[in-house]
């Protein structure tokens, strides 16, 4: 750290900034094409020549004075005091800089687009008419420097001082929003929601867009190294590296807003900007959390292990253990939309929260999940293609059939597993294709049938997917039916053996269908599959005795939901003859050509 020698103008490097008193100034740059320009560090060397700019000087030569006045041999001024040349100390600065103003004995702060007047500043509507227009109440690096120093004298464009921060915070909070207590360094800023200390960086500007980001670090007690060129990622790393220090759930209560125009339906669980907290300011944090949440940053995402809740949109809903008091005295408990996709959960309905007058809507027992940090425009529009033609398999078994014979045979059903578990949504019962082109899903069935005092156990697997063709457009379901009697049910076994070592992917699912392709195309193979949303087909599953056999009747149409095409296909169980052979030949010499 560099600081001022009041008396010569000289910098002295010092180690240690607690083991000095010392004024410090804040103030708002000239701007870059500015004829009057700041006096950096560098200028420091020459002071003739530092004295030459004129504007930069003068705050340098003021701050100095006011510090001699107090009787305190040195002052800070960020602008010569901070060399730039070197990233290391410019790092440590910016890491260092809420600190270094807590530790000041005076601030002084410089309000230059402040006219002198003689109007009074006791009354509070006078005071915020005067102050609310100035910049210094505009630029994000004055937030900390308001917040941090224990004492701050402002003074207008003529260098009058018109009052001071204990004395103004009644009119410093009406301008800002914050908290009288942080205000006047009455409490620690960490017992606020990160949401609501967030909302005290709206509207805020700064010249690098990094900056929006490095100007916070102070105010979430963060360290974190300077890239400058990174652009808006720097806000993500920020909200990253707050999420590694802290389970403060309120950090992901963010709003979009709704007049920025966006088609994008789908977002990451992090804020683009501090300005998408502005309606945070008000948020308290729940004084009752039943479970210590746990999180942490992957390269998946956020991994959170919580309860969640089932939304009215068909979608999740995740509790941010934070609530708000409405004026009526009542709490609404805040929540987020989240979508289920393959790769993780995302943010859904980004410019809405989920106020809720209770928990009642959430799971009694925790899961862990991932939620992916970022979402692109493209990326959302994919997640909406992954929803457009999924699959959804309803199954309707009957407990008995009545054989030709006249007896019953009873059946008893039991769904054992069903895949690939990244694509299948539970709250929307859906299989979802994540955009490629052959998906593939299955669900396994044990059944038990009971018939003239004889057991007959068997197994069964449901095949289903989407033919898709780009160049052709077109989507068409298939569901394939495989009993543990046909040639072909070891092949099924052996990848979906597989789960008991890990988990069964799409990939394996369409290379297994690949396998099956050679036995489903042969003359002497009757497949069990049902092809085409327009038809009514069998599949065959031996159950019973001899020609008469338990069939499994499919049916498949397309439903619009949520402006997306789902793929429904409904399966039953009657008991029917065997009938004549199918030709399935020209259905599979289709699929190969997908294959292929």
């Amino acid at each position: 750290m560099w600081l001022i020698d009041s008396h010569s103008y000289n910098l002295v490097p010092v180690v240690n900034a607690e083991d000095y008193e010392y004024a410090i100034l804040s103030h708002t740059w000239a701007l870059p094409d500015s004829d009057d320009q700041e006096v950096l560090f560098q200028d420091m060397a020459d002071l003739k020549m530092a004295r030459q700019k004129t504007y930069g000087w003068s705050k340098i030569e003021m701050t100095c004075t006011l510090a001699r006045e107090r009787r305190l041999e040195y002052a800070w001024v960020d602008t010569c005091c901070i060399d730039k040349s070197s990233s290391a100390e410019l790092s440590e600065a910016i890491n260092s800089m809420f600190r270094w103003y807590e530790l000041s004995t005076v601030c002084f702060a410089y309000l230059v687009d402040l006219l002198p007047q003689d109007s009074t500043f006791s009354d509070i509507d006078v005071a915020v008419g005067r102050l609310q227009g100035c910049q210094w109440f505009k630029r994000g690096w004055t937030l900390q420097e308001l917040i941090a120093p224990s004492i701050i004298e402002f003074y207008d464009q003529g260098w009058n001082k018109f009052g001071d921060k204990a004395g103004l915070c009644k009119q410093l909070k009406e301008i800002t929003g914050i908290d009288g207590a942080a205000l006047q360094n009455k409490t620690d800023l960490q017992r606020y929601p990160v949401a609501v200390r967030m909302s005290w960086a709206v509207n805020r500007k700064t010249t690098r867009v990094e900056d929006i980001a490095y100007c916070l670090l102070g105010i979430f007690d963060i360290n974190m190294p300077m890239l400058y060129g990174e652009g808006h990622k720097a806000f993500f790393r920020l909200q990253q590296a707050i999420a590694q220090e802290t389970n403060d759930l309120s950090l992901f209560a963010w709003q979009q807003s709704e007049k920025v125009p966006t088609n994008q339906r789908y977002r990451g669980i992090f804020a683009k900007s501090p300005n998408e907290f502005a309606n945070c300011s008000k948020i308290l944090k729940h004084p009752q959390v039943y479970h210590e949440v746990e999180f942490s940053m992957t390269n998946r995402g956020l991994n959170i292990q919580t309860c969640l809740g089932y939304g009215p949109h068909d979608d999740y809903i995740l509790n941010l253990d934070c609530f708000e008091l409405w004026d009526d005295g009542s709490i609404r408990y805040i929540g987020i939309h989240l979508e289920m996709t393959p790769n993780g959960f995302v943010r859904y309905l980004p410019t809405n929260l989920y106020r809720m007058c209770s928990l009642d809507i959430f799971d009694e027992y925790s899961t862990s999940c991932y939620i992916r940090k970022v979402v692109s425009p493209d990326d959302s529009l994919q997640i909406v293609r992954q929803h457009d033609q999924a699959f959804r398999v309803n199954y309707d078994f009957p407990q008995s059939v009545e054989v030709s014979d006249g007896n019953i045979a009873f059946l008893e059903f039991n769904h054992i597993d069903r895949g690939p578990s990244r694509s299948w949504d539970p709250n929307k019962y859906l299989h979802i294709t994540n955009g490629i082109p052959f998906p593939v899903g299955f669900d396994r069935f044990s059944v038990h049938t009971s018939y003239l005092g004889r057991e007959y156990p068997a197994e069964f697997v449901v095949l289903f997917g989407i033919l898709k063709n780009v160049q052709d457009d077109f989507a068409d379901p298939w569901i394939s039916i495989h009993s543990h009697l046909d040639s072909d049910y070891w092949i099924i076994q052996q990848f979906l053996g597989q789960r008991v070592q890990r988990e069964v992917s799409s990939v394996d699912l369409v290379r297994m269908a690949h396998q099956l392709i050679p036995s489903l195309q042969s003359a002497k193979k009757q497949p069990d599959l049902a092809l085409r949303s327009e038809s009514d087909i069998k599949g065959w599953s031996s159950m019973i005795q001899g020609g008469e056999r338990f069939a499994v009747s499919v049916s498949c149409k397309q439903v619009q939901e949520r402006e997306c095409n789902i793929f429904t296909a409904t399966i039953r169980g009657e008991l029917v003859k065997l009938p004549a052979e199918p030709d399935f030949r020209s259905v599979w010499e289709r699929i190969t050509q997908l294959l292929e």
